[in-house]
Order: C-alpha cells, then sequence, then structure tokens
C-alpha cells in the first residue's frame, strides 16, 4: 500500500510486515516506522489536511496515526475480516473501508463511530474512492 502526504514531501508504506513506514520523497529516507498492527498492512491514505495516516490491515482494523509523532490516535473496529481499502472524504470528516467481509463501512473520523455499512457484495471489496465533492 502506498499514499503520498498532501504537501508532497512523504511517502507512506504499508507492508506484509505489519509496520506503516514514512520515507522522505526528495531523499528516499525512512523517517518513521508505525507499528501496531498484527497482520499485513493493506490499504494507507493520509488525511486531506496531512495531519493524519489511516490504515487497514489483514488484522481487520483501522487505525488512525498522528503523522508528526507517529503515535496511534484511534483504533477502529467493526470489519470482521481483513480491510483492504481506505479512502478520506475531501473534507476530511469521514473514512471510507472495504474489506474481505463484502461490506463498505463509512466511518466519522473525528469520533470514530461507524456511520453506515453498505452491503450486497459476496465476496472481498478491494477498492475504495471518493468523488471531489465528497
Amino acid at each position: 500500500a502506498v499514499a503520498v502526504t498532501p504537501d508532497g514531501q512523504q511517502i507512506i508504506s504499508g507492508s506484509d510486515d505489519g509496520t506503516i513506514r514514512i520515507w522522505d520523497r526528495q531523499n528516499g529516507t525512512e523517517q518513521t516506522t508505525l507499528t501496531g498492527h498484527t497482520r499485513t498492512v493493506l490499504a494507507v491514505a493520509v488525511t486531506p489536511d496531512g495531519q493524519q495516516i489511516i490504515s487497514g490491515s489483514g488484522d481487520g482494523t483501522i487505525r488512525i496515526w498522528d503523522r508528526q509523532n507517529g503515535t496511534e490516535q484511534t483504533t477502529l473496529t467493526g470489519h470482521t475480516r481483513t480491510v483492504l481499502a481506505v479512502a478520506v472524504t475531501p473534507d476530511g470528516q469521514q473514512i471510507i473501508s472495504g474489506s474481505g467481509d463484502g461490506t463498505i463501512r463509512i466511518w466519522d473520523r473525528q469520533n470514530g463511530t461507524e456511520q453506515t455499512t453498505l452491503t450486497g457484495h459476496t465476496d472481498w471489496v478491494r477498492a475504495v474512492a471518493v468523488t471531489p465533492d465528497g
């Protein structure tokens, strides 16, 4: 999984080793390693303001991280299988996730509550996207 910060200065990557790494785009050096997921990190996104990193994992969780200090702020639970995709709305208020449980879930980013669950898929949801107008 890979994402680029809104300012274009950092690359965020997720790995099979369960870590998220923050890289300096200019010189390629690793700046920070985020640990907390217990399985593969399959999805990463950065909030529009660049302050938080969102990650989804084979452990079934979505985690919200402070980009500046690398601390985990919140863990979102509700999916019953691997989280394969995450996206953030342009206003930064909602997180969208897709999972191996066949659901798409919409979360309130500020308080971590699940707002909506979209059902109907009979297999894995591997990608999610948000329109520019949210």
